[in-house]
């Protein structure tokens, strides 16, 4: 069944807790395991008066964040939709420095860098986007941002620049699709 889709739809859990839904061993299991994109459905906790849609999407520069933007451009929004780039810097790792030029990462000038042309590449399709840059765990952050911008949906990939390769799923986007208030869609690259 999961070999011929292109995105699993599916809701959080049964039985939402009194804050909100947090995934259900199922949901959880089909976002692990699934080879392609999986989008967790949640209500979004804060209504807007502007009926506008709110995407937050998570990029990190790696294959998997390219991907997402690819979907991003790919897809029919309402219009008004506007999409939030976001970029963290990761202060829980160590800077890579060849003597006084960090990379990667740990890096301001090199974020600003990714997130600017993510922002031009969905603006050049037809996209309202703005960029944001942010300091701190990607995992908090990112859901953060996403109360903050009254997100409907967090985009991200599925594993980031520092994965192992025997992992199914990145760990932020496992934390982001636990810990969001609103929808998360974890994308993956499409393996022809």
């Amino acid at each position: 069944l999961f070999r011929s889709a292109d995105l699993i739809v599916l809701g959080p859990h049964a039985h939402p807790t009194l804050l909100h839904p947090l995934p259900g061993s199922v949901s959880l299991s089909v976002l692990t395991h699934a080879p392609c994109s999986v989008r967790i459905m949640r209500q979004p906790l804060k209504k807007r008066d502007d009926g506008a849609t709110r995407l937050l999407v998570g990029i990190d520069g790696s294959p998997s964040g390219q991907a997402v933007l690819k979907q991003m451009r790919s897809r029919a929004w309402p219009s008004g939709t506007h999409v939030f780039v976001i970029m963290v810097v990761d202060t829980r790792l160590i800077p890579v420095v060849i003597p006084e030029i960090p990379i990667g990462p740990t890096c301001e000038a090199w974020a600003q860098e990714i997130a600017a042309k993510a922002v031009e590449e969905l603006q050049n399709g037809g996209l309202t986007a703005s960029e944001m840059i942010e300091h701190g765990d990607p995992r908090s952050v990112l859901c953060k941002a996403a109360e903050d911008t009254a997100a409907d949906c967090v985009f991200i990939g599925s594993l980031g620049l520092s994965h192992l390769p025997w992992v199914h799923l990145g760990s932020i986007a496992t934390a982001v699709s636990v810990r969001a208030h609103c929808s998360v869609e974890v994308i993956r690259p499409v393996v022809p």
